[in-house]
């Protein structure tokens, strides 16, 4: 357990926190004792995961409701984070989308590509 925190310090930041493998992963490290900032567009399953990794591991659990996707969110994730020790940090929000490319809209696109390619170099801590 002390490994990790010797490894990567007090905090990890999870995106995608909510469901599936980010909740997995929130889960895995929180068991190592290190504390999570959980990122993720849903509030109440948030909330709920906030609870359960407190009850269940005794660490420190912060949550940030934000959608990855717009560009707006990595500044709340900076200012909600600047005074934490972050020192891993797992980029796994994700989102689905479906079709043929050429059918699509370009805005959606644009998302697309600020989650994936931007968002996870601008909540590297600076």
């Amino acid at each position: 357990m002390k490994i990790y925190k010797e490894k990567y310090g007090p905090w990890a930041l999870v995106t995608g926190a909510s469901t599936g493998i980010g909740k997995a992963i929130a889960y895995e490290l929180a068991s190592h004792g290190l504390n999570i900032v959980a990122v993720a567009r849903r509030q109440p399953l948030l909330n709920e995961l906030q609870q359960k990794l407190t009850n269940k591991y005794g660490i420190e659990v912060r949550i940030i409701c934000a959608d990855l996707a717009s560009a707006e969110s990595t500044q709340l994730l900076e200012q909600m984070t600047q005074a934490l020790e972050i020192g891993l940090i797992v980029p796994n929000a994700g989102v689905g989308m479906t079709g043929k490319f050429i059918d699509s809209n370009i805005e959606d696109n644009n998302q697309l590509l600020h989650l994936n390619m931007q968002s996870p170099i601008d909540i590297f801590p600076k």
